[in-house]
């Protein structure tokens, strides 16, 4: 541009008008345009800055100005390799750009606009908008460009003759992009590519132009309707998101990019079709088609030895049955069973004579979900045979009218709002249910969580773990009075405070617990109401001690929003660190137990507690059954299990 229309340029951007006020102001733009050798985005920056500001100020700017060496704003737009643009005001700074803005910016490598603040907060204020305002649009960008990082971008393509092919990361999520390169481009070093949320973005470009992408995330492109068929043949792709694109219909056929480890296809409400997957896909291990109008699994699912976590959430599969009878238990070209972990399946339409017999060759699974679904009666060893699940959810299975025997390491037992469910009342009722779980084994199991930068925890997640107490078991189960099984009761507790009850509980140890391999206290809170409860106990063993022991002996559970009357269970395990050295130090056969409940809205009607031992569950067993083949299956004594954010995040706190 020539002096005259930097001066314009700059006059509209600091003054609103097509030229300065008065002469003081035309001396000072003149001086601007001058040190800024007429370089656009410079001068609307600058004039953006100064606009409403005073001689005074900028006076000092111009001072600061002058003191760049060699007048490097001049020979500077070839030299500018990055512009990075931080706003902690979420999106309120404009500038407006003119459509050459970049033009002479030939080395440029970084575009990084960011906005403080956390994602929600960017993604759900609908108000934002662009920090660069292109209302001529953008002629175009530099050749040697490899980052581009920005939201809300305003334009609805890139500059389709700029070859981009040092290119390596878009991201520009919320933006109204329809189009990123056409035909004649060819952006080979792409790796990663991020629209969510972009509203107008309403099918893929063809694939093949970028041969090496790795990392696809389209969530939330509420109008994206169609995925082209070539990404399903990139060799190096990793990580497909898909979620929550509604009106997603057409997939590519076949995905045969071996590379791939995650695809979530998760609400795509008219994705009906799932694609076949070719036989080289081992490290696929995570596969979310939930809330999908996905009808029938392809055979070739089979082929994924790899996957660890399925979900099929309100998925009505019809061919589940087959899948489950037959591609699981008699494993004919179905799952490699040795590595699936988890598994959703709430909200499917499962009836009776869907389950198997029993889950043994699904040994791995550490989590299973069957919330919602329709059968009335469950094998009873169905899940005998998981020997390492943890987490078992039977939530609003309205129809189910009892438990089966529970896997031994179990730790979580959701079955609340069952509505035909018999209470556990009877004393054999209570025998099944402790007898079904090794304790010992729960005991010796190692926890651990593995690091996951994607599902990096905040500090309340490790507050979480903390309280998991792992070694203990507890269950929500309907039921409507507190059962004779438990031979202490306590209608009332001895502390109240609003939305708190505190229960002390004096244990007398019986002496043959003293040298058993196990001994435990299976506490009962008769519930009810509708909110959030926290369970904390600790221990100590004489009166007057001042301070009760947490160390491990800490437990807190969540219970969210169950509106009928409820059982909580809980098998407290009493160990060296929860109890005996503590009786020992006292010369004492007496624990006291207190229980803090922190429940909300919910109320608590009362409670109970036993004490048993490991030899008390085998007489029961010698007494009530003869048949080995019966009997409760112990678990193998791995040294570790591996968990992760995800399970706590989904099983635990329900999110």
């Amino acid at each position: 541009m020539n002096k005259d229309e930097s001066l314009q340029l700059f006059s509209n951007k600091a003054f609103n008008e097509d030229h300065p006020p008065d002469e003081d102001y035309l001396k000072l733009s003149e001086s601007v345009v001058e040190y800024t050798g007429g370089l656009p985005l410079a001068l609307e920056v600058l004039g953006s800055f100064l606009c409403g500001r005073s001689k005074a100020e900028w006076m000092d700017a111009l001072d600061r100005l002058k003191q760049i060496p060699d007048n490097d704003i001049l020979q500077g737009s070839e030299a500018i390799q990055a512009i990075v643009m931080e706003d902690d005001r979420y999106g309120e700074l404009e500038v407006e750009v003119h459509p050459e803005a970049f033009s002479k910016m030939s080395n440029i490598r970084l575009f990084f606009f960011s906005i403080f603040g956390t994602e929600t907060e960017m993604l759900d204020c609908l108000s934002l908008r662009s920090w660069f305002i292109l209302p001529s649009g953008l002629k175009s960008l530099s050749g040697a460009l490899k980052v581009v990082r920005w939201p809300l971008f305003p334009l609805e393509a890139l500059p389709l003759e700029t070859p981009l092919h040092k290119i390596v990361a878009i991201e520009m999520h919320k933006s109204k992009i329809k189009q990123l390169w056409n035909d004649k481009q060819f952006m080979k070093n792409l790796k990663f590519m991020d629209l969510r949320n972009s509203p107008n973005f309403t099918e893929t470009p063809d694939f093949s132009r970028v041969p090496n992408l790795e990392h696809l995330r389209l969530s939330e492109c509420k109008s994206l309707v169609k995925v082209h068929p070539s990404l399903g043949q990139l060799k190096e792709l990793v990580e497909v998101y898909l979620d929550g694109c509604k009106n997603l219909e057409i997939l590519p056929e076949k995905f045969e990019t071996d590379s791939l480890i995650k695809l979530d296809l998760s609400r795509c409400g008219k994705v009906a079709v799932l694609p076949e997957f070719g036989e080289g896909m081992k490290k696929l291990s995570y596969l979310d088609v939930s809330n999908t109008a996905i009808r029938r699994l392809p055979i070739s699912l089979g082929s994924l030895t790899g996957l660890g976590y399925l979900d099929l959430r309100c998925c009505k599969i019809l061919n589940l049955d087959e899948f489950l009878k037959t591609h699981i238990t008699r494993q004919i070209a179905g799952l490699n069973v040795t590595s699936l972990t988890e598994l959703y399946l709430e909200w499917c339409g499962i009836n009776d004579g869907s389950i198997p017999d029993d889950f043994h060759s699904l040994s791995s699974l550490i989590v299973l979900d069957l919330s919602g679904n329709d059968f009335v009666y469950l094998p009873t060893g169905c899940f005998s045979g998981l020997s390492r699940l943890v987490f078992l959810s039977l939530d609003f299975c309205t129809m189910l009218k009892s438990l089966p025997r529970l896997p031994p390491r179990l730790i979580r037992l959701n079955a609340s709002n069952c509505d035909s469910m018999e209470p556990l009342s009877s004393d054999g009722q209570l025998w099944n249910l402790v007898a079904s779980l090794d304790h010992e084994c729960r005991g010796r199991t190692k926890y651990v969580i593995p690091y996951d930068e994607e599902e990096e925890p905040g500090i309340y997640m490790f507050n979480l773990f903390e309280c998991v107490a792992p070694r203990d078991f507890y269950a929500i189960i309907p039921g409507c009075k507190m059962p004779s099984w438990f031979q202490n009761k306590e209608d009332y507790p001895l502390s109240e405070k609003k939305g708190e009850y505190e229960y002390v509980i004096k244990v007398d140890i019986p002496p043959r617990c003293f040298d058993s391999k196990w001994c435990g206290i299976v506490v009962c809170f008769f519930i009810s109401g509708c909110g959030d409860m926290v369970i904390d106990w600790s221990s100590k063993a004489a009166e007057d001690d001042d301070d009760y022991i947490h160390n491990l002996g800490r437990h807190s559970i969540f219970v969210f929003n169950y509106p009928m009357a409820n059982q909580c269970i809980m098998v407290l395990e009493l160990n060296e660190e929860t109890c005996w050295q503590h009786l020992r130090a006292h010369d004492s056969n007496s624990l006291h137990i207190k229980l803090s409940t922190y429940v909300g809205e919910m109320e608590i009607k009362g409670s109970g507690w036993r004490v048993i031992c490991k030899e008390d569950i085998q007489e029961w067993c010698n007494l009530r059954d003869s048949d080995q083949l019966t009997r409760p299956q112990l678990a193998a004594p791995d040294d570790e299990l591996k968990l992760s954010w995800r399970m706590l995040r989904k099983f635990i706190m329900k999110l």
